[in-house]
């Protein structure tokens, strides 16, 4: 039984008032004219969903380098499609917001914000190419906050080059001091065609990623929060909703250049040629999702999550009885000490999280259809 009904709605905007040194994503430098290009074709393709759905997603890019009649308009088209007590959640720079644009936040109904932060140590925010200082940081959260928006993730890097033990806790320990709901935590990946990749610039090797992995989530338990999903920490009732439909394996739809969307048993990717795009020359790669391939994808988005794979609900979507069906590998990885299973569910032990990859491929090696 496929899950169809559409639960969100992800909106790419492919511009960025500067280049991070570490960043492979769809982007180009803020220019008006093709951004306007961009809105028109966006802002028409916005027209045309039909449904209302729990969670609204702006992600970039830097959706902030928009100036506000840009901002505007794409906040306008996008309210209307959000069901009551939904969350519409938006990517944010610091230094790119004023009290304007926080007002057209408000006025337009974001009640999540994240913020691009990874670091607050200024030799490595100079290194990334990040343009924020602490107390930029601080004075934005507290401007969110004193107009109603108080549902705010940060961004944490950690395997960065050069960084210490010492440089993430006291990235931790601010981030806790800002008394936010979220934070998003990403080790480095040096991807091709990046600045760090030309310059041959590494992350931190796997064993320091490790211990840095580990420090993070001993800090932020300590602190109250909750290690949901292997990248993801939040206090009770401040999950981002976006997150947990990607990891629930369920719908959602995709607009703009390199974005992604699952509907009706069908993903896509749209091209990345953000001139195709503002010509309405949309090319999107589609994969018809066999049974098979949909039951491999449940299992493994669900156990990125702190509450993994529920019996009941992978039966009545499967009509296997998970228990039986992966018999051998739960017993070998019992017997290593890497999950955590009753009669209910099962889900990867927290400490494990850092080698989720490795336990996801032995459980799902051999399947039979």
């Amino acid at each position: 039984m496929k899950n169809s009904e559409v639960k969100g709605i992800y909106i790419h905007v492919p511009f960025c008032t500067h280049i991070c040194s570490y960043c492979d994503f769809c982007k180009v430098l803020y220019n008006e004219d093709l951004a306007n290009g961009y809105l028109k074709t966006t802002l028409a393709k916005i027209k045309q969903i039909q449904v209302k759905v729990k969670s609204i997603y702006i992600g970039g890019g830097s959706p902030s380098s928009l100036n506000k009649v840009q901002l505007e308009k794409l906040l306008s088209s996008l309210q209307p499609l959000l069901l009551e007590n939904g969350q519409f959640c938006i990517e944010l720079n610091p230094e790119d917001l004023d009290d304007e644009k926080i007002d057209l936040l408000v006025k337009y109904g974001i009640n999540r914000v994240s913020f691009g932060v990874q670091t607050l140590k200024p030799s490595l925010l100079k290194l990334l190419n990040r343009h924020h200082d602490e107390k930029i940081v601080q004075d934005v959260i507290y401007k969110m906050k004193e107009k109603g928006i108080t549902n705010i993730n940060l961004d944490l890097m950690y395997g960065l080059p050069y960084q210490t033990n010492e440089d993430l806790i006291y990235d931790i320990n601010k981030f806790i001091s800002f008394d936010v709901p979220h934070i998003s935590t990403y080790a480095l990946l040096v991807e091709d065609h990046t600045f760090f990749k030309v310059k041959k610039i590494d992350a931190l090797d796997d064993d320091l990623q490790a211990e840095q992995f580990d420090l993070i989530c001993s800090m932020l338990k300590k602190a109250g929060y909750f290690h949901y999903e292997i990248s993801n920490f939040a206090k009770k009732g401040y999950e981002s909703v976006q997150n947990l439909i990607y990891w629930r394996d369920e719908c959602y739809i995709g607009i703009g250049p390199s974005s992604s969307g699952y509907e009706n048993g069908v993903r896509y990717d749209t091209s990345k040629s953000i001139t195709s795009y503002i010509g309405n020359n949309i090319n999107k790669e589609i994969y018809n999702i066999s049974k098979e391939e949909e039951e491999y994808e449940y299992i493994m988005l669900h156990l990125r999550l702190s509450e993994g794979i529920d019996f009941l609900d992978y039966k009545n979507r499967f009509g296997f009885d998970f228990l039986n069906r992966f018999k051998s590998q739960i017993e070998s990885l019992c017997k290593k000490d890497l999950i955590n299973v009753n009669s209910s569910s099962l889900s990867i032990k927290e400490e494990k999280f850092f080698i989720s990859n490795l336990i996801i491929n032995e459980l799902l090696e051999n399947i039979e259809y």
